[in-house]
C-alpha cells in the first residue's frame, strides 16, 4: 500500500448505513494512497461496528461523550500525518475522482480546492437505508472570492481539501458553535491563499429534513447566535459583505417569526419557475419574493 497523501476527516454520530455509504465512496476512490479517520461523536455502540468497512487505511475513534461534529473534526486533526487533508461528512459521498481531481491541483500549487457538488433531496427511513425525496441538482462554487465567503458561506466543507500545513496554521475548529463552525474555520482558512474552484461536480451533499440532519436539527435562534458570532468575530468590511450578511439574517429571522406562516408548498405551486430551478423557497422569497412582489405581507 503506497503512503498515503491525503488524510479525510469523517465526523459521525449513531448513523452507522449512513457512514458505510460514505466510506464505501472512499474505497471506490480512482486514487488508493488515502487514509481515513473516522471519529464517532460520543461512545460507539459496538453494533456500529460491524457496518464499518474492514480496511487498513480505516482508523476508527470515539469521543468519551457527545460534543458535536466540531470536536470530532479536531480529535482527528493531531493525528493527521499527510501533506494534504479532506473532509466527509457522514451522510455525503465521494464520486470516485474526487480525491484525484482535489489531489492533482494541490500537488500542482493550489493551496485549497472547492469542489463542485451534486445536492440529493432524500429522506433516511428507520432502517437507515435512504430514499430520494425530490429533486437532484448540480452546484458550481465559482467564483471563489474573499469578499463572496466574508459575506456568507457558500462552499459545503465536504467539498474541500487543502494542504495540512495551511490549516495547522488556520487552526482548529471552534467547539463552542454548534453550526456555521465550517464557515468559521474557512474565515480563517482560505482569505489571501490560493484557492482553486473545480466546478465538476465531484461531491454528493444530502438534503434532508431538519429531523434527519444533526445541524439542521438546532434550534433557529441557535443558527442566529452563532451567525452572529461569527460575523462580530470577523466585521463586514465593504457593502457587498454586509448585504450577503443581512440576506442570511433576515433569511433566519423569517424562519423564526413565521414558522408556520410561510407556506412553501403554496410558494412553489404559485411561483413555477422557482421551483423548476429547485432553489429553497424561503431563501428565494427573502432574497427575491418581497421585492418582485410574489410574497404577501400583511
Amino acid at each position: 500500500m503506497p503512503d498515503a497523501a491525503v488524510t479525510v476527516v469523517v465526523p459521525t454520530r449513531d448513523r452507522p448505513r449512513l457512514l458505510a455509504d460514505a466510506l464505501g465512496s472512499l474505497l471506490a476512490q480512482t486514487r488508493s494512497d488515502w487514509r481515513a479517520i473516522v471519529v464517532h461523536d460520543g461512545p460507539l455502540p459496538a453494533t456500529d461496528l460491524a457496518l464499518v468497512p474492514t480496511d487498513p487505511r480505516i482508523e476508527l475513534l470515539a469521543l468519551e461523550e457527545p460534543r458535536g461534529a466540531a470536536a470530532a473534526r479536531n480529535r482527528a486533526l493531531p493525528l493527521v500525518g499527510t501533506p494534504f487533508v479532506a473532509f466527509l461528512d457522514d451522510d455525503d459521498r465521494f464520486r470516485p475522482d474526487h480525491l484525484a481531481r482535489a489531489l492533482a491541483a494541490l500537488e500542482a500549487g493550489a493551496e485549497v480546492t472547492v469542489s463542485g457538488c451534486q445536492y440529493v433531496e432524500e429522506t433516511v427511513e428507520p432502517t437507515g437505508d435512504r430514499r430520494a425525496t425530490g429533486a437532484t441538482w448540480a452546484y458550481d462554487p465559482s467564483p471563489y472570492s474573499d469578499t463572496r465567503l466574508a459575506a456568507g458561506n457558500f462552499i459545503p466543507l465536504p467539498s474541500v481539501c487543502c494542504r495540512t500545513d495551511a490549516l495547522a496554521q488556520a487552526g482548529p475548529f471552534d467547539e463552542g458553535l454548534t453550526v456555521y463552525e465550517d464557515w468559521e474555520l474557512l474565515l480563517r482558512l482560505c482569505p489571501k491563499r490560493a484557492v482553486q474552484v473545480l466546478p465538476e461536480p465531484t461531491v454528493e451533499v444530502s438534503v434532508r429534513p431538519a429531523a434527519d440532519s444533526l445541524s439542521r436539527a438546532e434550534p433557529l435562534a441557535t443558527w442566529l447566535e452563532c451567525f452572529d458570532q461569527v460575523c462580530q468575530r470577523y466585521p463586514a468590511w465593504s457593502w457587498p459583505v454586509q448585504l450577503g450578511r443581512t440576506h442570511t439574517r433576515l433569511e433566519i429571522l423569517i424562519r423564526m417569526a413565521r414558522p408556520g406562516d410561510f407556506d412553501a408548498e403554496a410558494y412553489l405551486a404559485a411561483n413555477p419557475d422557482v421551483a423548476q430551478a429547485g432553489v429553497d423557497p424561503v431563501r428565494h422569497a427573502v432574497l427575491h419574493g418581497f421585492r418582485e412582489g410574489r410574497v404577501r405581507v400583511g
